[in-house]
Parts: structure tokens; sequence; C-alpha cells
């Protein structure tokens, strides 16, 4: 019988926490918990700072890629106007037409507005151009206004 009074007894001490375990958490047991702690602030510091970086990174790279598709828009379109106000074939037409030495013609003119040119004895001429003593003035669709330094009088000179 004192077999079993003793079992009763050691059940009722476990029950009550005085056998086997201690009521208060050694002090190993409280520097594990303050360093899963530790460790768990890290790792969400760590993985923060690297989502800031790659959304930084991939921002900047989206700025760079529009602003390289602008310029290469805006290079296009100065491609584009460039064609169409540069005369291709300006030198065959100066080619054809012959003045005699000390006279000037307009051999055609090309009207576009602030681009438009005109070729005068075979040189492509826009407004401000110099060929010998004149100065294109003005360029419209039918005549070009030139300075001339000899008497500094504006004549119209019509394509011929």
């Amino acid at each position: 019988m004192s077999t079993m009074y003793e079992a009763l007894k050691k059940a009722e001490a476990e029950r009550k926490g005085t056998v086997g375990s201690p009521a208060k958490p050694s002090g190993s047991d409280e520097q594990m918990k303050n360093m899963v702690v530790i460790l768990a602030l890290v790792f969400v510091a760590v993985v923060g700072w690297n989502i800031y970086r790659y959304q930084s990174a991939a921002s900047a790279k989206k700025a760079a890629s529009a602003k390289a598709a602008e310029t290469r828009r805006a290079e296009e379109a100065m491609a584009r106007a460039q064609a169409v106000t540069t005369p291709a074939a300006a030198p065959a037409v100066a080619s054809n037409v012959k003045h005699p030495e000390g006279t000037y013609g307009v051999d055609g003119i090309i009207a576009a507005g602030a681009a438009s040119m005109a070729v005068i004895n075979g040189k492509v001429l826009s407004v401000g151009g110099k060929i010998g003593p004149l100065t294109v003035q003005a360029i419209s669709a039918k005549s070009v206004d030139v300075l001339d330094s000899r008497d500094n009088a504006v004549h119209a000179m019509k394509v011929e």
C-alpha cells in the first residue's frame, strides 16, 4: 500500500509543478527567447532593405528607359523633319543650269516655311546664306529676295 501512496503523492506533486520542473524559467531560457526576437527583427530589417533596393532600382530603370524612348522619338522626329527640308537632288538640279560668269540666277526654290531653301547658281542656300555679293533675305514659293552688297539694294529673283 505504501507504493500506491507514494505514486499518488508523486502524481499530485507533478500536477502542482513542484517535481521535475521549476516554477520560473531559468536564465538561459530567457536569453534564448531574447536571441530569437533579435534574430527575427534582423531578418525583417534585411528583407525590408532588399525590397526597398529592388524597387528603387526598378523605378530608376523605368525612368531611364522612358528617357531613352523620349530621346529616340525626338531624334526620329528631327530626322524626319530634316529629310523633308533637305533637298536630296539639289546638286543634280544645280549642275544642269549654267549661268554666265558674274551673273546670278535662281535654279530652284524649296518652300517649307522657316526651313525654305533656294538654289542660286547651283548652291543651296537658306535665309542668311551668301553667294558672292548676294545675301538671301527671304524665300517665298515664287521668288527669293537677296541683298546685293555692291549697291545695298534688295532684289527679287525668280526661278529661271
